[in-house]
């Protein structure tokens, strides 16, 4: 399978993130892809009351600037290649990001340049040491 979007006006790369709530309804985010952001996901405090999230706890998020910020934790459900997937977000005034623990796995590819393609294809597994060609 393979996960589509589209570079945006602000050469960010975009893709429709399909998200559950409760009671298990999706909705669908345009989320832009954060190489910077080793975690999971982030979701805007809005996103988060709209899907009726329960806040697990807090932590501590630091920015690409350095700064530390206090975010709100939550577990939430992503439909991720098609398959749905329990993943740990962050709850803070931002829009939604997808980071490179959600991407683990794909190969990411973008067209840097507005209305480019944007492509995540799943990575063939390694192949294994001990296995004859």
């Amino acid at each position: 399978m393979m996960i589509t979007g589209q570079v945006n006006e602000k050469l960010e790369a975009v893709i429709v993130l399909p998200v559950q709530g409760a009671p298990a309804i999706t909705h669908q985010f345009d989320a832009v892809i954060d190489t910077g952001f080793s975690a999971f996901l982030t979701l805007p405090r809005t996103v988060s009351e709209t899907l009726g999230l329960t806040i697990e706890s807090t932590g501590l998020l630091v920015l690409a600037d350095g700064s530390e910020i206090q975010t709100d934790i939550c577990w939430v459900t992503v439909i991720w290649d098609g398959q749905a997937r329990e993943v740990i977000a962050d709850v803070f005034e931002t829009e939604v990001l997808v980071g490179m623990g959600l991407m683990k796995g794909y190969e990411l590819c973008a067209g840097i340049m507005p209305g480019g393609p944007v492509t995540l294809k799943p990575l063939d597994p390694a192949p294994s040491l001990t296995s004859q060609a």
